[in-house]
């Protein structure tokens, strides 16, 4: 049994309390919102989101970047979220405690943001997730799960759903449309938009904490308090 806690879009909001648990899951758009500049967001990795990322005491982090996330579109950034310490997933994969991560930053196309693609780009990177794949992180929903946000249509991907419905993990983990947090079912899989942001864009006093069985391919979920909020780069 694996216990994962869920964490996505932080906007340079890092709590000090997160429940106990195996495996740390950040799921994108980990910078602050006040200034997406790449100098900005240099800064905010390098010092601290390092710094908090390191204090967490899960044995094992995953994160993917989010669409508010530019630092990461070019190679120095990737590099840069690549050499902290958790293991930083890009359209690619990892293996842990016997469970078969993948994850990827991308979002369909609404506005003007970082890892912006329309649909049958999507469907091209959501074609290569493995069929073994146990846990996908994926910024953007899936069509009709966590992906009804203020900005009028969906945000979700209707090719991710599909994807997801063939491959059938136990777990997607996603985030992005903030009003939309909380857990969803796309067929087999759970699917939950872990943003610890929530509507009015408010902190959550909450996250998400899974705890999957691989050989049963069972999964239970809690929610349990996080806290001790502290901006990590200018006020909001």
């Amino acid at each position: 049994m694996q216990r994962l806690v869920l964490i996505s879009d932080l906007h340079g909001q890092l709590p000090s309390q997160l429940p106990e648990g195996d495996i740390l899951i950040v799921a994108g758009d980990l910078c602050p919102w006040q200034d997406h500049s790449l100098d900005h967001q240099r800064a905010f990795i390098e010092g601290p989101f390092h710094d908090w990322l390191s204090a967490q005491p899960h044995s094992h982090k995953v994160g993917i970047a989010g669409n508010h996330d530019f630092i990461a579109q070019d190679e120095a950034g990737s590099q840069l979220l690549g050499s902290l310490p958790w293991h930083y997933l890009h359209d690619s994969g990892t293996e842990i405690a016997g469970l078969n991560f993948w994850g990827s930053p991308h979002v369909l196309s609404f506005a003007d943001w970082a890892f912006e693609l329309d649909e049958h780009e999507l469907q091209t990177i959501w074609n290569s997730i493995p069929a073994d794949a146990d846990v996908v992180i994926t910024h953007g929903p899936a069509y009709g799960a966590g992906d009804a946000g203020s900005h009028g249509p969906s945000l979700g991907s209707t090719s991710l759903r599909q994807r997801l419905i063939e491959i059938s993990p136990v777990l997607h983990v996603t985030g992005h449309v903030h009003e939309s947090h909380g857990r969803y079912e796309i067929a087999r899989t759970a699917s939950i938009n872990a943003s610890v942001h929530g509507h009015a864009n408010q902190v959550l006093d909450y996250c998400w904490v899974a705890e999957i069985e691989k050989t049963s391919s069972r999964v239970s979920f809690n929610q349990l308090p996080i806290g001790g909020w502290t901006c990590g780069s200018g006020g909001l």
